[in-house]
């Protein structure tokens, strides 16, 4: 069988060549051989189907007449057990119709003979053609399967998406539209087509004039203006808020959604892909839990407090003693005064959007402001009149600086213990990752000196996941030791199996229920079972925080020994963990408190916020999280996420060099590290220029036409930040465009430095250690 086409560079290419001309089966064998194939030969048609068969050959060239069988009866032979190898057919003069049904049963070309055997000659370049036809073929018809896969996946996507998915061309016709908006307007999935939004959706703005975006009102339509938007301008909208008043089933519905639009071409024609996602239950649920707490804020507010009543446009009417010293004023002097006149311009801006949306709503508001460093509670209340409309407002501000700055040093605090706590987890995986990193890469060097390259590429991807697994260790540990969560949002999370992160905290907490306890002569029993395909979307070093926890709230409550468990199942369209403990369990009295702030049980062990956090985390990830605890019976922690659809990655490999060859300049102190870098860039094509510290970096930049600069963070001299500012600036001084600067650093997550990649120019920020095609991908992304 042949083992497929191969590229230049590839191990060499094998030829079997049949003819029962001794001779002359020799003479090309050199001939083919001089020209970097390996060549072996068969001297009758049986010999050589039979070596065909048991070899791994990777091109057939056969001569016609021979004894036993004819080369015609080789190929039908071949051609009937499938596909036909890369074949070329040599024939005599007057065999044409013979090559001619060699082609039809699938050759790739054939030589005719003449008497001075030059055509020997031919025959390393028909092999060459032939195989550059069959790699051409073969990667037309996969990117023709790959092209009918997407395809299939995004029909898929669209028809199965649960949220409303319509295409609309530049009338604001409906094109298309998924089953669940169709399912939402009440309609089969081909009767909204050619139709207008209002005809499809039944907004009741529609039925009071000229129809769907011909009325006054139409002009601030939460759809059709982003329609419309997109469409002039060809940006995309993500996400913006609306709200429609529609008739359904027979009533009037008050909807609100957000709407997000971006600009397609379908079989050449502008269309706008529109979706709508309908949070109408969130922000009922919103409203309902806001009136609720400010209702109970109300009721706890206390003279210490800043309080004052103004009218609704901003004039002070009465305050009391704490709200003047906020001002530096007495109680007097502000009566009259507007309070928007003691704040900087954006507040204000801000405070009276929020004192609209009480006159609007007639409801409280409530909001955390900052100013200074000085953290306050602010509720606005509304005060009506007899005729129930909004006259005046109520303001309190109570102070939650204390607060604010107790939670973050407290949570900094119970997290820098739980990093130490963890540090012989850390150094036990460190020790095994070692230990695979050292056995692969000795397995791969006895492999090189032995010529033994089968088993080396397993043995390299060994020590390269391991070296993976060591690194994001270290990063983990280090975010989770970070004062605040996280500040990206879901959609620059990743997709990941639940399952694995849970089995990466259980070895990380492996001094809390294994190790600590034994010393003690206490025995905790950890029990997994664990499923496969959990696959969630988020921030990977938030969930991992609350296993942590859990995990670890879980074996302090086995103070005398016992069992635990984690576990991970699917449910519907669920991600399920649980983790459970056989210890003293919770009383029922506090049950409904333990995700409180600062409630704890257990003083000696925690401050109680590890369950407020993980609490806080899991509302952010669409889920919930909750406890069960039965007298006698385990304790049960239980969260539940929306299951994740897998993404793809697409591996990548060295290849030519682009058209246009990039030439990149890299910047590190470090040799070892600086030589790799521009190694392996170069198999990509690009060309790089290396500087072994900043200043040199500068003078290679200013003497050579840079395309992209990838520069090491922390250096001496000057550093990562100080290079990027003076590449800035000579660009800015030549009038010339600043390439795109990358920043590799050893130092941890740096997205907190916002001014400093601002000043610095900064276009991507990678922590080390980096794959190769990771940084490949970020610069065809730059």
């Amino acid at each position: 069988m042949t083992v497929g086409i191969t590229d230049k560079g590839s191990p060499t290419i094998r030829v079997l060549y049949v003819d029962d001309d001794r001779a002359t089966a020799r003479l090309l064998q050199r001939k083919l051989t001089g020209a970097g194939y390996e060549v072996d030969l068969a001297y009758d048609g049986e010999e050589g189907l039979s070596k065909w068969l048991a070899g791994s050959y990777d091109v057939l060239a056969l001569d016609h007449n021979m004894p036993k069988k004819n080369g015609l009866e080789v190929i039908r032979e071949l051609a009937a057990g499938g596909p036909l190898p890369p074949t070329i057919m040599i024939t005599g003069l007057g065999d044409e119709m013979i090559a001619v049904e060699a082609m039809k049963l699938g050759a790739d070309d054939y030589i005719m003979k003449d008497t001075g055997a030059y055509y020997l000659g031919l025959v390393a370049h028909r092999i060459s053609d032939a195989l550059a036809r069959r790699r051409m073929l073969q990667e037309k018809r996969q990117a023709e399967e790959d092209l009918r896969t997407q395809r299939d996946l995004l029909a898929a996507i669209f028809e199965t998406a649960p949220s409303i998915m319509m295409l609309v061309n530049e009338d604001g016709r409906v094109q298309s539209i998924n089953r669940a908006g169709a399912a939402f307007a009440g309609r089969p999935t081909e009767e909204p087509l050619g139709l207008l939004g209002r005809e499809v959706f039944n907004c009741t703005n529609s039925f009071e004039g000229l129809g769907c975006g011909r009325n006054a009102v139409c002009e601030d339509c939460p759809v059709l203006t982003r329609v419309m938007h997109t469409f002039r301008t060809g940006e995309s909208i993500y996400n913006g808020e609306g709200r429609m008043t529609v008739r359904k089933d027979s009533g009037i519905v008050v909807l609100d959604f957000l709407v997000s639009t971006t600009l397609v071409m379908v079989r050449d024609k502008r269309m706008v892909l529109v979706t709508i996602v309908d949070i109408t239950p969130v922000k009922r649920a919103e409203e309902a839990l806001r009136e609720s707490e400010a209702n109970a804020r109300a009721l706890l507010d206390t003279p210490l407090d800043a309080i004052c009543i103004g009218d609704l446009d901003g004039r002070i009417l009465a305050c009391n003693s704490t709200m003047a010293k906020r001002f530096g004023r007495l109680p007097g002097e502000l009566l009259g005064q507007n309070v928007f006149e003691f704040m900087p311009t954006h507040v204000a801006e801000g405070q009276k959007a929020k004192r609209r949306d009480v006159i609007e709503s007639g409801k409280q508001v409530r909001f955390e402001d900052e100013r200074e460093g000085i953290w306050n509670d602010v509720v606005l209340n509304p005060i009506f009149d007899e005729q129930g409309r909004v006259t005046r407002i109520a303001v309190s501000a109570h102070d939650i600086t204390a607060v604010k700055e107790a939670q973050r040093l407290t949570l900094q605090a119970e997290r820098f213990k739980a990093v130490a706590d963890l540090a012989g987890g850390v150094a036990h995986n460190f020790n095994n990752l070692l230990q695979i990193v050292m056995g692969g890469a000795g397995l791969a060097l006895i492999n090189l000196e032995s010529g033994d390259f089968s088993d080396m590429k397993e043995h390299l991807e060994q020590v390269l996941e391991s070296a993976r697994f060591g690194a994001e260790t270290v990063r983990r540990l280090n975010r989770f030791a970070e004062s605040g969560l996280e500040s990206t949002g879901l959609e620059a999370g990743d997709v990941f199996d639940l399952s694995d992160l849970v089995k990466q905290a259980v070895e990380m907490a492996r001094p809390w229920w294994k190790s600590q306890p034994e010393k003690k002569g206490v025995k905790v029993f950890l029990k997994r079972k664990l499923a496969n395909d959990c696959l969630v979307k988020g921030r990977k070093n938030d969930l991992f925080e609350v296993i942590i926890n859990l995990i670890k709230n879980a074996t302090e409550a086995l103070p005398d020994g016992g069992s635990m468990g984690v576990e991970t199942r699917r449910e519907g369209d669920r991600a399920v963990l649980q983790v459970w403990d056989t210890g003293k369990g919770i009383p029922e009295e506090n049950l409904g408190r333990v995700f409180t702030p600062f409630f704890t049980t257990n003083v000696e062990a925690g401050r109680g916020l590890g369950l407020a956090t993980a609490r806080k985390i899991i509302d952010e990830h669409g889920g919930n999280i909750s406890v069960s605890c039965a007298p006698g019976t385990r304790t049960v922690f239980t969260v539940s996420l929306p299951l994740a659809q897998a993404v793809e990655s697409t591996a990548l490999v060295p290849g030519p060099a682009p058209a246009k060859p990039l030439t990149i300049l890299a910047i590190d102190d470090m040799e070892a590290a600086l030589k790799m870098l521009g190694e392996g860039l170069e198999k990509f094509g690009y060309t790089v220029l290396s500087a072994g510290s900043g200043e040199e970096g500068m003078e290679i930049f200013e003497e050579n036409a840079v395309d992209l600069v990838i520069c090491d963070l922390g250096m001496p001299g000057m550093n990562g930040w100080q290079v990027g500012k003076a590449i800035k600036d000579v660009c800015r001084r030549s009038g010339v465009p600043k390439p795109p600067f990358v920043i590799l650093t050893g130092w941890g997550d740096q997205s907190a430095e916002r001014e400093r990649i601002s000043e610095a120019g900064v276009d991507e920020v990678i922590e080390k250690p980096v794959e190769l095609k990771t940084l490949v991908s970020v610069i065809g992304r730059l």
